[in-house]
């Protein structure tokens, strides 16, 4: 268990054996290589999951519950800060399965507290998708209590949300005029739902650059198509995007 006191106490470690190397070339300020925006879930580590040494002026984070974009004004000026400013030319849009935020859309969250409510209800559109998705592939309709009930089908809407928040990111930076940022996707499978080991990393859309790393989706949109053809279909349209 990490408590406050404990984090000022390891700061007071950490300076006592911290030099001048470490913070030298970073007091001007920061040159990161990726932007992520991941879930604030206490499971989710970008540094332990990719077994990547944390290190200052690297990794631009931005989290919040359910790796949300469209919609959250702070989320959309954190990524175009990153993205305009720092000059990052990698964007990846990190979901989990288990992921809190998703489920809660699917449930009675209109009852909870109304901050809570106003964040949740920008995964509407991700619930309406899924919802659609769920049924053309199962090829009947889905209730929403049967995805909640079950692991696999709240996966799909982890996984759709995931697309969803890159294709939101796409049509930013087209609408914006930027060129040159690699937009990916991917999915932490904390429970096994996309293979045998738990915690591997699964590629949903975009390409990370690394013919290795494993491609896979839970999700079928249908022959060729994507989530924003689906969108199309639905007449959704993003939130925050006019």
């Amino acid at each position: 268990m990490i408590t406050i006191k404990e984090v000022f106490e390891g700061n007071r470690r950490h300076i006592e054996c911290a030099t001048d190397a470490l913070y030298a070339p970073h007091l001007k300020g920061q040159s990161p290589t990726l932007c992520v925006v991941y879930c604030s879930d206490s499971r989710e580590n970008i540094h332990i999951i990719s077994d990547i040494e944390p290190k200052m002026g690297e990794i631009f984070a931005i989290e919040n519950a359910g790796n949300v974009v469209d919609g959250s004004v702070s989320a959309i000026g954190a990524v175009m800060y990153c993205l305009t400013h720092l000059k990052t030319k990698e964007l990846l849009i990190l979901g989990h399965t288990g992921c809190g935020a998703v489920t809660a859309v699917f449930s009675d969250y209109k009852s909870d507290r109304q901050m809570i409510v106003d964040h949740i209800k920008v995964l509407e559109n991700v619930k309406q998708i899924t919802l659609h998705v769920i049924s053309q592939m199962e090829a009947r309709d889905i209730p929403i209590d049967e995805i909640v009930k079950s692991d696999k089908y709240l996966s799909l809407a982890s996984e759709i949300n995931v697309d969803y928040q890159c294709e939101f990111m796409k049509q930013i930076l087209k609408r914006e005029g930027i060129d040159g940022v690699n937009v990916v996707g991917a999915i932490h499978d904390l429970h096994s739902i996309y293979g045998a080991i738990n915690g591997a990393l699964y590629l949903t859309c975009g390409d990370s650059g690394n013919d290795s790393d494993i491609k896979k989706k839970l999700v079928d949109y249908g022959s060729g198509r994507t989530v924003r053809d689906v969108m199309a279909e639905l007449d959704i349209s993003f939130n925050s995007l006019e």
